[in-house]
């Protein structure tokens, strides 16, 4: 391999490094927007006062604990998607 193929080598992995954390970059806004619709979702249910009906407050409440768990389940995906970035963002810096 020649100096320029190599230079070109480097050239090519620092863009596809900044690419892949570019794309990182925008699934993590996108997953701290379904985040807060999801704690909108959860003050708009426990905002209700019952309503007597015990079939519809069952209802409200199971609806309630899905989206929690769901929450749940997306900070950890969150968590999971900060560090890949800044694993991405590492390799790009030293790409």
């Amino acid at each position: 391999m020649t100096e320029a193929e190599a230079t070109l080598s480097l050239a090519d992995s620092a863009q596809a490094a900044d690419l892949m954390t570019a794309q990182v970059e925008v699934l993590l806004i996108d997953l701290q927007r379904r985040r807060a619709d999801l704690t909108a979702q959860i003050a708009g249910l426990q905002g209700q006062e019952l309503t007597g009906h015990t079939r519809i407050d069952k209802i409200r409440a199971d609806l309630n604990a899905q989206i929690s768990s769901s929450l749940t389940a997306l900070d950890t995906l969150i968590e999971e998607t900060e560090a890949a970035a800044r694993g991405f963002r590492s390799a790009a810096a030293s790409a």
